[in-house]
């Protein structure tokens, strides 16, 4: 696999924004986090069981086919350590801002509160058992739906009552639906989507 380059023309501000998020998401829980929940099973069978969790980035630069800086970022929004604001900012800051408005979504997901089935575009990326009461990843789909699909909403689950954290839930989620991509912000009171780069 070829993992890409560091580029070696940022600013000195960028580049202190971009270490600093690299040394909270090398973090060994975190990083151990973000393998769970931002690679597939696919993927970690290719990257091997003993992948170093050190090179993350590079690896999902790889994968995702991104730039190591943008893939540092991706992550850092996944693991709740980079906020969307200072992502886009830093990605305007990379020239890379542009390229990523200029990707219109043509569709938004589905979920079939009815019958569990979710779907994005005309394909059925995954089905979910309906019952009572309602799975935390069922929820988590409900409220995207209730709300149309908005790129960022109000985390459903109540804190004290949920056994499994956000953040084991939305690796779950990104199991299950390859298709999107979730994350949380805001220490997880906030649920983000979008879909996944191909």
């Amino acid at each position: 696999m070829h993992y890409p380059k560091a580029r070696t023309d940022l600013t000195p501000e960028v580049a202190a924004l971009l270490a600093e998020a690299l040394a909270r998401i090398g973090v060994r829980s975190v990083a151990y986090q973000l393998w769970e929940s931002e690679f597939s099973p696919a993927e970690q069978e290719q990257l091997g069981e003993d992948f170093p969790l050190g090179r993350l980035p590079e690896a999902y630069a790889a994968l995702k086919r991104i730039s190591l800086e943008r893939a540092v970022l991706d992550l850092g929004v996944a693991a709740d350590v980079v906020t969307l604001s200072r992502r886009r900012l830093l990605l305007n800051r990379l020239g890379e801002l542009a390229a990523e408005q200029s990707i219109t979504i043509a569709v938004l997901p589905n979920f079939d509160l009815a019958t569990g089935i979710l779907t994005f575009g005309k394909k059925e990326c995954a089905e979910f058992k309906v019952r009572e009461p309602h799975t935390n990843r069922y929820r988590v789909l409900e409220a995207f739906q209730l709300m149309d699909w908005a790129r960022v909403v109000a985390n459903p689950l109540d804190p004290a009552k949920v056994a499994t954290g956000i953040h084991q839930v939305v690796g779950e989620l990104n199991r299950k639906v390859p298709m999107i991509r979730f994350s949380t912000q805001s220490g997880g009171a906030q649920i983000c989507w979008a879909p996944a780069p191909e």
